[in-house]
């Protein structure tokens, strides 16, 4: 499993919000009081630091530091990190709030799940008699995310050993699975993907014209 850290990008933007509020809530005098407000404030910013690290189980973290936030019951729960937005109803003496925000930053976590997948190797396999030839298994890293004509989960791929398609030497490839969601490299499990090469190494990332990159075959895709 790759190492590589996280560079400051556009998908560091939620990271940086989290770590903000946790420490926004943590000198709070009421969180004194409230020990698990202050461990959801820990988890937030361990999950922060560990996606800065490219570890592969930041993702869950953070998704746990949102889930554990939207709903709390005055005067029993409330881990509420600075931030709250919804609403309320009462049950009996108690007042149930639903925070509707961190529901709708789970798409932002969504776009980190996706970034924590550079710098992972994969392997190729043939899902059946291949167009390519006797090429398979493929072995690879990838290197970047790319949007194709809106789909936002391909994966630019580099290969380990060059292959050849229609005279023409490749190194490339990008890979998206079939129902266009990210891939899932936590479990080996065999994924079926659509295939494309990239025979142009520079444009691809300049341009997300599908038709320049033509879909090959299918292949499953796995964890190295």
């Amino acid at each position: 499993m790759s190492n590589k850290k996280q560079v400051l990008t556009v998908q560091a933007v939620l990271p940086i919000v989290v770590v903000v509020f946790c420490f926004i809530n943590l000198g709070n005098s009421a969180t004194a009081t409230n020990p698990p407000s202050a461990m959801v404030s820990l988890l937030g910013i361990t999950g922060v630091i560990t996606w800065f690290l490219g570890r592969a189980y930041a993702v869950r973290l953070l998704y746990a530091w949102l889930l554990l936030q939207v709903v709390a019951v005055t005067p029993y729960y409330d881990v509420t990190q600075f931030f709250s937005w919804g609403f309320s109803f009462k049950a009996g003496s108690s007042v149930i709030n639903v925070n509707v925000l961190p529901l709708l930053l789970f798409g932002l976590v969504k776009v980190l799940a996706g970034s924590a997948l550079i710098g992972k190797r994969i392997t190729l396999t043939a899902s059946g008699d291949s167009d390519l030839g006797n090429v398979f298994p493929l072995n690879g890293a990838i290197t970047h995310r790319i949007t194709l004509d809106g789909q936002k989960h391909w994966l630019l791929v580099q290969l380990d050993d060059l292959l050849v398609y229609n005279g023409t030497p490749v190194n490339r490839v990008l890979v998206c699975r079939k129902d266009h969601n990210i891939l899932n490299l936590r479990k080996p499990i065999k994924q079926l993907c659509y295939l494309r090469l990239v025979q142009d190494n520079n444009e691809v990332l300049h341009n997300a014209d599908a038709a320049k990159y033509p879909f090959i075959e299918w292949v499953y895709v796995n964890r190295v």
